[in-house]
């Protein structure tokens, strides 16, 4: 798929356009598919623009939207379009609104803002992550938050923030844990490394096995006999 962006056939967009019926952001094929199509410039974006306009199909226009989102040429249809797709899908869309780069969005962005409601139900990371995309879609244009959308969204990311601190604060554990461990474990090795010693049949006139620099027969001799 990347070749073919890089070759400019413009005949393979229907080709590339198919592989983005089963769109998905993380799978490198659809991915090289949606950047192909960026690639091969506006022929490429006016197909999309009208499989999109003749597609119900989500993957497809996700993936549409995608292409549409970084394309080189900026028009209506493509505002207009990523505008639709965004009314959709809210939190993908923001995403490519702020890739698209048009400041014109910030008050679409900051009305679906207000007008989404919050799950009040669900604490768990994601459930109310659009918040978060939102406020990154409005400051990336050059927009500002008002107060009530900044508590909005502080609460959205209050369950990452409690993660992250938990995380952090196992790994503190874990690293206090590790540091009392490894004396104690060293312990048995040092005792070993010196029982060892003991059992080697030493010269009277030899140097101890401590260290000291003494001769075996002034230093351990006694004391391993006595």
């Amino acid at each position: 798929a990347k070749l073919l962006g890089m070759l400019g056939d413009v005949q393979a967009v229907p080709v590339l356009l198919r592989l983005l019926e089963h769109y998905e952001a993380i799978d490198a094929y659809h991915q090289e598919a949606a950047d192909a199509l960026v690639m091969l410039g506006q022929p490429a974006i006016d197909a999309c623009l009208e499989a999109y306009a003749t597609t119900n199909h989500e993957d497809m226009r996700a993936g549409i939207a995608s292409v549409l989102s970084r394309g080189a040429t900026k028009d209506e249809r493509s505002y207009q379009t990523l505008l639709d797709f965004f009314e959709q899908s809210p939190e993908l869309g923001a995403i490519y609104l702020a890739q698209y780069g048009d400041s014109r969005a910030i008050a679409a962005l900051s009305q679906m803002f207000d007008a989404l409601p919050f799950d009040e139900q669900d604490d768990s990371v994601m459930r109310n992550h659009v918040f978060i995309e939102l406020r990154s879609a409005i400051e990336e244009l050059g927009g500002q938050l008002t107060a009530a959308q900044q508590a909005k969204a502080d609460r959205a990311d209050a369950p990452r923030r409690r993660f992250a601190a938990q995380m952090q604060e196992g790994v503190k554990r874990l690293v206090a844990q590790q540091q009392h461990i490894e004396p104690v474990a060293s312990f048995p090795s040092a005792m070993g490394d010196s029982a060892t010693r003991k059992q080697r049949k030493l010269g009277r006139n030899e140097p101890c096995w401590c260290g000291s620099g003494k001769k075996y027969k002034k230093c351990h001799l006694n004391l391993e006999h006595s």
